[in-house]
């Protein structure tokens, strides 16, 4: 990703943040529920653009 983004402008470039928690998660059809679920969302809020914050 980061290669991709040298010859972009900030404003077309694709940064992703992502969450990483090990915990309990349950699967009901296409939606995802659980602890797990709900603690990787906020830690993918914390995460810095192009980065990924975990707890585990």
């Amino acid at each position: 990703m980061a290669k991709r983004n040298e010859d972009l402008p900030p404003e077309k470039r694709l940064e992703l943040r992502i969450g990483i928690n090990l915990g309990d998660v349950m699967i009901d059809g296409d939606d995802l529920y659980g602890d797990g679920v709900n603690v990787a969302a906020r830690l993918e809020e914390l995460a810095e653009p192009g980065s990924v914050c975990g707890d585990g």
